[in-house]
């Protein structure tokens, strides 16, 4: 099947929609590779990556090592949506280990044992723990028990959970220091192995909670605003270290830039400290920043001279003054071989960046270290050297690369290896080279193995058994770099790859521009399937009478890049009106979209004569329909002047109107939202897991007229955006903030990012304290409802009691409650005053993360839509919130529109699964989440 150029196009939902179904054959597969590799676009790649999970098995031994170094490079992708994606994918794909190429997934899984150590974002660090799940117990146990000692909660609880099946494994190795985190989390463990329950104290994870002095408050909002409000005499440095941690954004960001505007030693020294955990939610970040604002020399000489110091600080330091294009060989010859690996990368990147006479023994015996980065950091860095000084200082270089047996490398150093060969083969062509590119060009490493093949083409040196052989390479990359121009000429029409067909254009316009090809070839490609080849094709066609028939032609083109460079090069043809007149003119006649597109420049022209000869094809051609209303308005195009005395007249044809996609439901389904008027379906669908665009659309079209948004929702933001329907749409948006001005500008940003003229209901999200819900707060929110801007004001918080108080003492419209058959409390505390108060209630968490879903009375597991259910019976409840992540989740919980109550006897079930879940909970809220 040839897979089309929607995967490449410059329309970015396109790319996506694209990614979603692109067909999971061979080449379906490497076109998702490629996007997964090459797209600038962090959600397309994202999306590549969870697509190329669904990939059960992949025959083809060319596309399984595709798949599996793609995603190897994938989980080192510089945005943590792709990162976790990848993670993610790998879990599925190590499921089936590889016996052809083991090394790769041994590679796989060290790279996801590194991201559960070092890797700053939670996210990713839980996809990977995950995905180390799926190994051999023997393998996987030991792996796992490492993030049990994880700073963040979900990440311990992700590792719970996969240990959980596996009775009495060994936890703690030899010797071992363990933590209390550590030690809480393994108790957890052991009480859902004996069923008994284990108390370990604890300290809290959130340490960057401000206890004591004017700051101190549960709500990080609250101490926001306060510390924005207060002196800086009156702040210690400790606090403000502190918040750098916080998960508040606004929070850190005062604290971040307070510590850079005092830049005092001892305080950017302790910040530097919290990077010692790289875990540290928010941390690790915010204290970067901090140091990137102030001069931090004299710290860095400060760290380089401590030998107590930490690898996370070493590392930095490097980093810093390579950023700063500083000389630090002294420092960086002696720690290129330190013990811990993330000190030995910096000090190479950091000598490679500057490379003297005197740390090149250094780089030299970075060819030699058991990592895979410092050797291909130290490759790159000599090759550099050999090729910029005409090979002076070859020797070591060309002895590893005479040695090396790509086979047992990594990717990494692969790809260092074979591009240090493709330069050293301008600049020292000598036998040991030539014969390790020749070895190279059957590497299992796809752009190691592309790079040899098109260094020797350059060369000279592929003979036409190798181009062959290249030439027929499953990988595309590998096909593209074995291309001549004969061989580009023919790939652009028959290659299966749109890759490959946009590469061998290229390499044809450089034929073509070196004299060395016949440009015809290029102006042939203007037929392709492809907009973006036509696009080229169109601006290479040398603009003529000769051409003039297919740049009129390409004027019709759907692409709109095609259109407007058809119309640039039909500017530069001499006597074009006179070509179209004569067009439009002949006999037997042109084709329509022929005389269409004549008529369409010629009314660019304006002209009395282009004007009678669209009067005379309207008044004595037989044309069809179509056409005839097209030239009918091209009429208008025309001056008053010239169309003076003419009998046609152009009207816009009547609207069709389109039929209403989907089925809605019946506005009798929904419910009412307390006493704001705001009528809501019972089920409301969060945007938190990125449902695609298709599912949403499938939501809204079963009935659901509420979506829970946050700004970081990126699908569901641009969902919303463009709905169509929107007079029935009402959105649950929210602020994290405490004060009046940046509650108004949330609420302004929400309605801008949405293009909706009002918010279904506003509110104060995460509220952990009654000073969190002020005057302040609330005026401001109720002067938005004033000026209908906000339909319903409100809150949300996890505080049952602290809702029930602050519903019973003003007059809030809404409240947003967790509520399960696991915590019943809502129904006793907060429902009754509720419907006493008229107050709409939202109630998420009704699956307890998940946790009463499983059986656990030997009885069937529960369905998601019965707990939604649960939620949904009780009176006063509006509406609950559901986060489905795939389609499958997505129609079960859409059962719960057209039943939204539970009856009696499962009610009564749920009750007892939510009695166990509730006992498991307290340990687990005492042993992991803190």
């Amino acid at each position: 099947m040839r897979i089309g150029a929607a995967i490449l196009s410059e329309d970015r939902n396109l790319r996506l929609e694209t990614a979603r179904a692109t067909p999971l054959d061979t080449d379906g597969i490497f076109a998702l590779r490629n996007a997964l590799a090459v797209d600038g676009d962090a959600e397309v790649r994202g999306v590549a990556a969870e697509r190329l999970g669904l990939v059960d098995v992949v025959r083809d031994l060319v596309a399984r090592t595709a798949v599996r170094v793609a995603l190897l490079d994938a989980l080192g992708d510089a945005s943590p949506f792709v990162r976790e994606r990848a993670a993610i994918t790998a879990g599925r794909h190590l499921r089936a280990p590889s016996t052809t190429l083991p090394a790769i997934d041994r590679l796989l899984t060290a790279r996801l044992v590194e991201i559960t150590l070092y890797e700053p974002m939670w996210r990713v660090r839980r996809a990977s723990v995950r995905a180390l799940a799926v190994l051999e117990r023997g393998l996987a146990a030991p792996l796992l028990a490492t993030a049990l000692d994880d700073p963040f909660w979900r990440v311990r609880y992700a590792a719970i959970q996969a240990l959980a099946p596996w009775r009495d494994v060994d936890l703690v190795a030899e010797g071992e220091i363990v933590s209390t985190r550590k030690s809480s989390a393994i108790g957890f463990l052991r009480s859902l192995w004996s069923g008994e329950r284990v108390d370990i104290p604890r300290e809290a994870d959130d340490a960057s909670t401000v206890r004591a002095g004017p700051l101190a408050d549960d709500d990080p909002a609250v101490v926001a605003v306060r510390l924005s409000r207060l002196p800086d005499a009156a702040v210690s440095g400790a606090d403000l270290v502190a918040m750098l941690a916080s998960p508040h954004d606004v929070l850190r960001r005062i604290a971040m830039k307070r510590l850079a505007a005092r830049e005092k030693p001892a305080e950017l020294r302790a910040a530097l400290e919290l990077l010692e955990e790289p875990r540290t939610p928010y941390a690790n970040a915010a204290v970067r920043r901090v140091l990137a604002r102030v001069d931090s020399r004299a710290l860095r000489a400060a760290i380089q001279s401590d030998a107590s110091v930490g690898p996370a600080l070493l590392a930095w330091t490097y980093d810093e003054g390579r950023a700063a294009r500083e000389d630090m060989t002294t420092s960086a010859r002696v720690h290129v071989t330190h013990a811990d690996v993330r000190v030995r990368r910096a000090a190479a990147r950091s000598l490679a960046a500057c490379i003297t006479a005197e740390g090149m023994g250094a780089l030299e015996e970075g060819l030699h270290d058991a990592d895979d980065d410092v050797r291909a950091t130290c490759l790159g860095a000599l090759a550099h050297v050999a090729v910029t000084q005409g090979g002076e200082g070859a020797g070591p270089l060309e002895k590893t690369l005479a040695e090396t047996e790509p086979l047992r490398e990594s990717p990494t150093v692969q790809r260092a290896l074979a591009l240090a060969a493709a330069s050293l083969l301008v600049a020292v062509p000598t036998q040991h080279v030539e014969g390790a590119l020749e070895r190279f060009l059957v590497a299992w490493d796809p752009i190691a193995r592309a790079t040899a093949i098109d260094a020797c083409s350059e060369a000279g040196t592929l003979d036409a058994i190798a181009r062959a052989r290249a030439g027929a390479d499953a990988d595309p990359w590998c096909r593209l770099a074995a291309l001549d121009p004969p061989d580009a000429s023919r790939a652009i029409d028959d290659d299966l790859d749109p890759g490959v067909r946009r590469g061998a254009f290229e390499r044809l316009e450089r034929a073509v521009r070196s004299r060395g090809a016949d440009p015809i070839a290029l102006a042939t490609a203007a037929t392709s399937d492809d907009a973006w080849i036509r696009s080229r094709a169109t601006r290479a066609m040398r603009p003529s009478l000769e051409t003039i028939e297919a740049l009129l032609r390409l004027t019709r083109d759907a692409a709109p890049m095609v259109r407007g460079t058809a119309a640039e090069s039909l500017a530069k043809v001499p006597d074009v009106a006179l070509a179209c007149l004569a067009i439009v003119g002949r006999d037997p006649p042109v084709d329509d979209e022929l005389r269409l597109a004549a008529h369409g420049r010629l009314a660019a022209e304006g002209t009395a004569v282009a004007f009678d000869a669209l009067e005379h094809d309207l008044t004595t051609r037989a044309l069809a329909t179509t056409t005839r209303w097209a030239l009918l308005g091209m009429t208008v195009a025309y001056p008053e002047g010239v169309r003076a005395g003419s009998e046609l007249r152009f009207e816009p044809r009547p609207e069709i109107a389109r039929a209403t996609r989907g089925v809605y439901c019946e506005s009798g389904s929904r419910r009412p939202l307390g006493q704001t008027g705001v009528m809501v379906s019972p089920l409301a669908i969060s945007g938190a897991n990125e449902l695609p665009s298709s599912e949403l659309a499938r939501a809204r079209d079963a009935g659901v007229n509420t979506f829970f948004w946050e700004p970081g929702y990126r699908t569901l933001t641009e969902f919303l955006a463009r709905a169509e329907r929107k007079e029935d749409l009402v959105i649950i948006g929210g602020t994290y903030e405490a004060d009046a001005k940046t509650i108004v500008r949330d609420v302004e940003r929400t309605l801008r990012q949405l293009r909706v003229d009002s918010i279904g209901a506003m509110l104060l999200f995460w509220v952990r304290s009654p000073a969190r819900l002020s005057d302040e707060a609330f005026e401001a929110l109720s002067r938005l409802k004033a000026q209908g801007k906000v339909r319903a004001i409100g809150f949300s918080t996890h505080l049952r009691e602290l809702a029930a108080v602050a519903i019973a003492e003003r007059p809030w419209d809404v409240v947003m409650c967790r509520h399960s058959a696991a915590h019943t409390t809502l129904e006793t505390t907060v429902l009754p005053v509720a419907r006493a108060r008229g107050v709409g209630v939202i109630t998420f968490s009704a699956l307890v993360y998940g946790r009463m879903l499983t059986s656990h009375d030997d009885g069937p597991p529960t369905l998601a839509s019965d707990c939604y259910r649960y939620s949904l019976s009780q009176a006063g409840v509006s509406v609950c919130l559901s986060a489905p992540r795939r389609q499958r989740e997505l129609e079960e919980n859409l059962a719960v529109l057209g039943a939204p109550t539970l009856d009696d006897t499962v009610a009564a079930r749920l009750r007892a699964v939510g009695e166990h879940v509730r006992a498991q909970n307290k340990a687990f809220l005492s042993l992991v989440r803190g």
